[in-house]
């Protein structure tokens, strides 16, 4: 028994699997923090207002500007996935949804504020279906779905953490934090993924294979 693990190990091992593994991870890191930076904005709103000394109704234009260009974004990115462009637009949307969160911690006005919060959505419209493409590649059976498993649910522990370092953050160091640290975390993470050799992503028929054998069948 102890000798077959072995084996599935050392397959696994010359399969590429660890690197691949490893970008997977980055991938899940990178949902999770997009949608960390589309959520960290909602417990500090009251304060956003006070200090931009924005009228009420403004703070729904705001919160609704990054969710509709992200739908925009996803429909409009979607066709492009293919190849290496989806590797390429997975970077362009970390790049956008950092700079939608520096800006809109040095953001003057209402509309720098939206626009800010729009670019961040443009980020996330982009990164989600990217990340979930780059995740499906090469897997096969039960490892697909459990990639494409975990990464939903990057997403939407992202969302749900969101709010929580919003406050944290925002009661440590002001209001610019929270989007300085997860602009800066974002970033770090997408160089990551950038550094990366490509070899890491590419998955063959035979690593494929080896990764489900050392899985115990994908499972």
């Amino acid at each position: 028994m102890t000798e077959q693990w072995a084996g599935r190990a050392l397959d696994r091992a010359r399969s590429g699997a660890p690197r691949r593994d490893l970008y997977f991870a980055l991938l899940a890191a990178v949902v999770c923090l997009e949608a960390v930076g589309i959520g960290i904005v909602f417990p500090i709103l009251a304060h956003v207002q006070d200090v931009h000394h924005l009228a009420t109704y403004t703070l729904g234009l705001m919160s609704g500007a990054s969710f509709f260009a992200a739908l925009l974004a996803q429909v409009t990115a979607g066709p492009f996935l293919d190849g290496e462009k989806a590797q390429r637009l997975l970077l362009l949307g970390v790049l956008l949804g950092a700079a939608g969160l520096v800006w809109f911690a040095f953001a003057g006005g209402l509309w720098e504020l939206v626009g800010a919060r729009a670019l961040g959505g443009i980020g996330y419209g982009i990164v989600s279906p990217a990340a979930l493409r780059q995740a499906s590649v090469g897997a096969t059976g039960a490892r697909r779905g459990k990639r494409l498993g975990i990464l939903s649910s990057a997403q939407m522990a992202g969302f749900t953490l969101g709010p929580f370092f919003g406050s944290v953050l925002y009661a440590a160091g002001g209001l610019r934090t929270p989007f300085e640290v997860v602009g800066g975390l974002l970033t770090l993470v997408g160089l990551g993924v950038l550094l990366l050799p490509a070899q890491t992503r590419a998955t063959t028929v035979a690593g494929a294979d080896a990764d489900a054998a050392a899985t115990g069948g994908g499972a």
